[in-house]
């Protein structure tokens, strides 16, 4: 009789241990499954965020020069005009010279 009720309990016992062992195996998976996806989910927002950086960057990089562009335009404007200015003042002056002594 105790020999029975020792082979019932070793049975239960060894159904339980594969239980475990199939529950564990499960939620092993499970775990590695949505660490899977987590960890895609997180390369996709850095890869984002790195591509909105570098769409930023470049944004700026083309206003700067732009800007630069801008600049440099308007700086040639002012010395062609400045020039052009005292060039026609030096002409006037020295055709009021020429003028004198003719």
């Amino acid at each position: 009789m105790h020999t029975l009720t020792i082979d019932k309990l070793l049975d239960q016992y060894e159904k339980d241990g594969e239980q475990v062992k199939y529950e564990f195996r499960e939620e092993r998976a499970r775990i590695i499954r949505d660490h899977n996806i987590s960890k895609t989910e997180l390369q996709d927002i850095i890869y984002n965020m790195e591509k909105t950086f570098l769409d930023t960057e470049t944004n700026a990089e083309q206003n700067f020069q732009a800007n630069m562009e801008e600049l440099r335009d308007r700086v040639c404007r002012f010395f062609i005009y400045s020039y052009k200015h005292k060039l026609l003042v030096s002409f006037s002056s020295f055709e009021k010279i020429y003028n004198n002594i003719n």
